[in-house]
């Protein structure tokens, strides 16, 4: 309920690339400052939400730089929505 509903924080969708381990992963960005950022692991996904003014003070805008990165791929809310609408489609 909480992932897309800051307008004043940037929303992303990770979504963790085979073999992975969530708890690992989860360790491996580290300590959240809830004040400006949040992120919940879901089925193969992490949800992530960041202060957009506080970006560089985060610690999951600093995932780039982190050997983990290189397991997942990264799609902003907007677009994350309308591939699950395209999913969702009957054909």
């Amino acid at each position: 309920d909480w992932w897309g509903n800051k307008a004043e924080w940037k929303h992303n969708l990770i979504v963790m690339l085979r073999p992975y381990d969530m708890r690992e992963t989860m360790r491996a960005i580290g300590t959240l400052k809830p004040e400006i950022e949040a992120a919940e692991a879901g089925e193969g996904v992490i949800y992530q939400s960041m202060s957009i003014k506080l970006f560089g003070r985060t610690t999951t805008g600093k995932l780039s730089s982190s050997p983990i990165y290189k397991r997942m791929t990264i799609r902003n809310y907007n677009t994350a929505n309308k591939l699950l609408a395209l999913l969702n489609q009957d054909d």
